[in-house]
């Protein structure tokens, strides 16, 4: 699986056993791609207590779970989705969720200062949180993700990472 060639790499990026995530707010970018990526991340097996924010710009992809669903509660609306499954986490929009069983995810996280350029752009899908496949181009992406995060620092790498 994706999360077994993760555990494996030797990443040179922030890394504990459930995270390995790499900070790109300050690395100078070749390109001014409009929507830089602050910071890029992959979890598994990841368990935690009841959570509540709502000071997140956030996409997250929920590769899997010992659990059939995920329970989120966005903006007051209760949803009930299958894995694996998407969502978006709005700056303003209180998102409560707990993560009972161990799960596995992917976040790719944007200053807060996007937020409106984005939903002028029409990034923002709603419902917040939907089922997904997890087809072959999306498991390359994510392959691509992993091996740039190892060389986050070098030239014009965090402008590849933009770009996923």
């Amino acid at each position: 699986s994706l999360f077994n060639v993760l555990k494996e790499s030797e990443m040179e990026t922030n890394r504990s056993d459930e995270c390995w995530y790499v900070r790109l707010d300050d690395v100078p970018r070749a390109v001014k791609f409009p929507f830089p990526l602050k910071e890029l991340g992959f979890f598994w097996n990841k368990v935690g207590p009841e959570a509540s924010f709502d000071w997140k710009l956030e996409f997250t992809i929920r590769l899997s779970s010992l659990e059939r669903y995920a329970v989120d509660e966005i903006g007051g609306v209760s949803y009930r989705t299958e894995y694996p499954n998407a969502v978006l986490k709005l700056p303003g929009v209180v998102h409560r969720y707990a993560i009972p069983e161990p799960r596995d995810a992917v976040y790719f996280a944007y200053s807060i200062d996007l937020a409106d350029a984005m939903a002028a752009a029409n990034l923002f899908q709603m419902p917040p949180v939907w089922k997904i496949e997890l087809t072959p181009k999306i498991c390359e992406m994510l392959e691509c993700a992993k091996q740039l995060m190892e060389h986050s620092r070098e030239y014009g790498v965090a402008d590849r990472l933009d770009l996923l």
